[in-house]
């Protein structure tokens, strides 16, 4: 299974490369495994193999892997859907070595040559992003080495470990069971340049457009969080309570990106 395009100029290397969602819950409906699919079809620049961890028997339309993990006993109702996210660190419990894991949150904008050559640079076993807003690891896009030191994330997760962390979700637990641990030492960061929030674009493209577009164009990976949703910058009703909510912000904020993001939302329709 999986994809054979290389993007023109880079020498295919030997090995094909896994990668990783995970689609829990009903935030995100199918098609969107299948959008991401046709995204890394035209940019992965490498053979690949798409898995999908879901908790559930779902139909994609994309040759794709899944893995059905269900809920597990451990399964926390204080915790959000995305916890599964929390399995990927279990030690032995996946087919491969090593994989790339991308939020399906997230937009693939152009070739990922940058992060996977950044991540094969790096010895560390975990290369991720540096969150955004505060002291924490961001969990949305990961490069993950099997490691028996990263397993203590799984581990404590299983065994009913509880952190008083900021929010109560995947990546904030990874990050506290690490510090605990003291193993951020095996933790390495992408560039800030690679992986970009729309949020923070949109914030820049306020008083800097022109900065603004030049971190979009430099970076490969678009980060949706929380709302909008990916689907939803292409909706009217979106950008209507968007302006009712932030009348003053109409002009400058208007179908921010649609027109660049709808290019690639539609690789997998």
């Amino acid at each position: 299974m999986g994809s054979d395009n290389v993007s023109e100029g880079w020498e295919e290397p030997e090995r094909r490369r896994e990668v990783v969602c995970v689609l829990v819950g009903r935030a995100f409906d199918d098609s969107y495994v299948d959008r991401f699919y046709g995204m890394l079809r035209s940019f992965a620049g490498v053979p690949f193999r798409l898995s999908v961890v879901t908790e559930r028997e779902r139909k994609f339309q994309s040759p794709v892997e899944p893995f059905v993990v269900g809920r597990q006993p451990y399964y926390r109702a204080d915790m959000r859907p995305p916890q599964v996210k929390l399995e990927l660190f279990r030690g032995g419990g996946w087919p491969f070595d090593e994989f790339l894991y991308i939020d399906l949150s997230s937009l693939l904008t152009k070739d990922l040559r940058s992060i996977w050559e950044f991540a094969d640079t790096r010895s560390e076993p975990l290369v991720c992003v540096n969150d955004w807003k505060y002291d924490t690891i961001n969990t949305c896009v990961m490069r993950v080495r099997r490691d028996a030191g990263l397993a203590c994330i799984y581990e404590d997760y299983a065994a009913g470990k509880r952190y008083d962390v900021r929010f109560n979700g995947d990546q904030d637990y990874a990050d506290a069971s690490l510090k605990s641990a003291d193993r951020l030492n095996l933790v390495s960061h992408f560039p800030t340049s690679d992986i970009v929030t729309y949020k923070n674009l949109l914030r820049q493209h306020r008083f800097a457009p022109r900065k603004a577009r030049r971190a979009y164009e430099s970076a490969c990976i678009v980060k949706f969080g929380g709302s909008p949703k990916p689907h939803q910058v292409f909706e009217a009703d979106y950008w209507w309570r968007h302006c009712l909510r932030r009348p003053h912000l109409v002009l400058r904020d208007r179908r921010y990106l649609v027109d660049d993001l709808q290019k690639v939302w539609t690789l997998g329709a």
